[in-house]
């Protein structure tokens, strides 16, 4: 018998659903609201998040005349935590140039200072959310420059480490400068990649995607209509993202440095020995296949089937860091793909759309009102 997962669901419902359910007329079923007769049926997973993802691929959704918004209306951990992840990346950039630090603290300062004006923003000030659009969209611009440039310098760090002593490394950006210093290493040296997880790369993408959200949600409220661009700034992103996780995942980068060293699919997909089972050789495999299959050829089935394999006594080193950037890239790809869905969010009547929209408005403002609080749940 499969094994059922139990899944906790956690929402705000209306008065007016609240009291429909006390009184019968309607219940929760699985994850799905209806009408005691099962006439009307409404799907609430679209609204949820699923674990490591920061949106929901539904804004809301409507049900009878009631409009269910999700929990997930702003993302409090992108915003909470870019201001101390900026402060940290900055005073690492204080080692470089100092036009790059000033470069860096003035973006930092235009980011945190939307994200700022924004929770600060009241409701009936279309004036100041208008100005917020504007000011906001230039600087979002501004990053969309930079993200690019992040991914290339997250590649690029990539290193040959003497595994002995961390401080002792020749990183990828160097060698393609200086062909000769790779051949002058040690036997002991390891190709690996920094975390991705805090990288320039990460921090400032999830700053981005977070901003677009906000954007497009103050251009329903103020102006009933999807932020110009939001889907191409999504898709141009989504395009940049996959050109990293091709050059991580596909493109065997640390064999640069050799061809001894393991590509990600050399780490994932080897035949080694199963000592539990007279060393019988064992195919090793990867979570994240069905999910790269999407973007890459290479790692459908049949290419993983005929796919030369390393085979050896011992088990391939893995990079752990490469694995966890591979799983984070995927998770920003879903990403984005959620909040395209958002876009098509808003009902196309104009009675409907005007009551979603008033909706909307009351919880992303009550949203900004709730991150100074210490509530534990999520919007």
């Amino acid at each position: 018998m499969a094994n059922l997962e139990e899944v906790t669901v956690k929402a705000i419902l209306t008065d007016k659903i609240k009291q429909q359910i006390d009184d019968g007329s309607l219940k929760i079923d699985g994850l799905q609201l209806r009408d005691s007769r099962g006439k009307f049926t409404t799907p609430l997973d679209t609204l949820m998040v699923k674990e490591d993802q920061k949106y929901s691929p539904a804004l809301m959704v409507q049900f009878q005349n009631e409009f269910l918004v999700t929990l997930s209306v702003i993302n409090r951990d992108i915003r909470a935590g870019f201001r101390e992840q900026s402060d940290k990346l900055s005073r690492i950039e204080r080692k470089l140039d100092q036009l790059i630090k000033n470069e860096m603290d003035k973006l930092n300062a235009e980011v945190n200072f939307f994200f700022s004006e924004v929770a600060d923003l009241d409701k009936h000030d279309s004036g100041r959310a208008e100005r917020l659009l504007f000011d906001g969209s230039k600087t979002a611009a501004l990053l969309a420059q930079k993200l690019g440039q992040f991914m290339d310098e997250y590649v690029d760090s990539m290193a040959l480490r003497n595994q002995y002593n961390d401080s002792d490394a020749l990183t990828y950006g160097e060698s393609k400068e200086r062909e000769t210093a790779k051949h002058n290493r040690y036997t002991s040296d390891i190709a690996v990649y920094p975390c991705f997880k805090g990288s320039t790369a990460e921090v400032y993408t999830q700053a981005f995607l977070e901003m677009l959200n906000s954007l497009n949600i103050l251009s329903w409220i103020h102006r009933d209509r999807n932020l110009p661009d939001y889907l191409i700034n999504l898709e141009t992103l989504k395009n940049k993202l996959v050109g990293l996780l091709k050059a991580l995942a596909v493109d065997d980068l640390q064999k640069h440095f050799g061809k001894k060293y393991p590509g990600f699919r050399d780490m994932c997909y080897q035949l080694c020995p199963d000592y539990q089972d007279n060393n019988r050789l064992k195919y090793r495999g990867n979570p994240e296949a069905g999910r790269l299959s999407i973007f890459f050829n290479e790692f459908s089935s049949d290419k993983l089937a005929i796919r030369e394999r390393i085979q050896d006594n011992s088990s391939v080193y893995q990079d752990e860091h490469l694995h966890s950037a591979i799983t984070e890239i995927l998770n920003m790809l879903e990403s984005i793909d959620n909040l395209k869905t958002r876009a098509s969010t808003l009902p196309d009547t104009t009675e409907e759309r005007s009551q979603a929209i008033s909706v909307l408005s009351d919880k992303f403002y009550l949203a900004h009102k709730d991150l100074g609080s210490s509530k534990p749940d999520s919007i």
